[in-house]
């Protein structure tokens, strides 16, 4: 009997040492060399001392940040230690709420979570991650659409099935001449011609000659699977199967103008919200615009330029259309269209011997 307990007693010892030693010890040593932040706990530090880890969750109650998940841990009552407490994200006592289904303190909790959160976010969908807990109690992340309804800026409509209406398009390209500040279409058809002739010059930052015009048809070259001829068709069959009233209105930006020295016009960055602005009232019909051979482009005066060091002869400028650069660009749109062949749709080329009529009629 012994000789056979031996081998056994052999293969136990054996697989101890393996299994509760060397195969532990070799996995966290491997973790250590090869993923030493994970191994560790993902731990998050501040002015070298920790603050927390990446895998546990913290109860924020201040508006600058998100708000987490419900948190079911709890705690030892400090006043008496045979009570609990609630304590969220307590990492010392992981544990989900252990309530079934048909709980019904986990129905009025859910309740009570369901009307914080829409006294919060206003009515609508709640995301099931902000009022359940995780099983552990501690899961630090959150749905998208838990964060996104967390965030002012985002319309409540964003996930509205029935979509939401559009009130412009803008399209836009980096020009240092020729093409105004920002130009209104004159009808859907036209806004289609501004979006498919729109193009950027080249800067010290892209391969081949500085200064170059590159067309690239409303951004879309790079990502479009198939003939942008028929990408511009669609756009088209869009249009005349709308109701003219609810189209959006088409507008093109630019701006990287510059004067005959090279300075830019017009500052940009936040500065170009005021562009902005003038497209909303648009849209909302409060301020006027000028019809001009290309488009139509803003009054001075409605362009809101307060606290602004721009002159008026400036703004003049920047807004101006250079009859002569645009004859010079007639050109090279036919060309550009050419590359699209019998797929090109013929109103835009009609869009194009428009352009030309009004430019040479403006040059008179």
């Amino acid at each position: 009997m012994l000789q056979h307990l031996r081998p056994a007693f052999v293969l136990i010892v054996l697989f101890t040492v393996l299994t509760g030693l060397i195969y532990p010890l070799a996995v966290t040593g491997i973790a250590q060399v090869a993923l030493p932040y994970q191994a560790n706990g993902s731990l998050i530090e501040k002015d070298g001392a920790v603050v927390g880890s990446a895998l546990i969750g913290q109860w924020f109650k201040s508006d600058r940040y998100f708000r987490p998940r419900p948190s079911a841990t709890t705690d030892t009552d400090p006043n008496d230690s045979t009570k609990t407490i609630d304590a969220p994200y307590n990492a010392a006592n992981s544990s989900g709420s252990n309530l079934g289904p048909t709980s019904q303190k986990l129905a009025d909790r859910v309740k009570g979570g369901v009307e914080a959160w829409q006294a919060m976010a206003g009515p609508g969908p709640v995301p099931a991650d902000a009022v359940t807990t995780s099983a552990s109690g501690l899961d630090p992340d959150i749905s998208p659409e838990n964060a996104l309804a967390q965030v002012p800026s985002v319309a409540p409509e964003w996930e509205d099935p029935a979509g939401v209406p559009i009130s412009a398009i803008i399209f836009g390209g980096r020009r240092a001449s020729t093409v105004p500040l920002v130009l209104e279409s004159m009808d859907w058809t036209h806004g289609v011609f501004m979006g498919a002739t729109m193009g950027s010059e080249t800067t010290a930052a892209a391969s081949g000659a500085v200064g170059v015009l590159r067309r690239d048809p409303m951004a879309m070259l790079a990502f479009c699977g198939y003939n942008m001829g028929d990408y511009f068709a669609h756009w088209m069959k869009l249009g005349a199967s709308a109701d003219p009233s609810k189209l959006p209105k088409i507008f093109y930006v630019n701006w990287f103008r510059q004067d005959r020295n090279g300075k830019y016009l017009w500052p940009g960055f936040g500065e170009n919200s005021r562009v902005l602005k003038w497209i909303f009232e648009r849209c909302d019909g409060k301020v006027h615009a000028k019809d001009t051979p290309i488009g139509r482009t803003p009054e001075v005066a409605d362009l809101d330029t307060s606290g602004l060091k721009l002159s008026v002869a400036g703004l003049e400028e920047l807004l101006s259309v250079d009859l002569e650069g645009w004859l010079a660009e007639v050109p090279s749109i036919k060309e550009h269209f050419d590359h699209f062949g019998t797929r090109l749709p013929e109103a835009l080329r009609e869009e194009l011997k428009g352009l030309e009529e009004r430019l040479a009629a403006a040059k008179k």
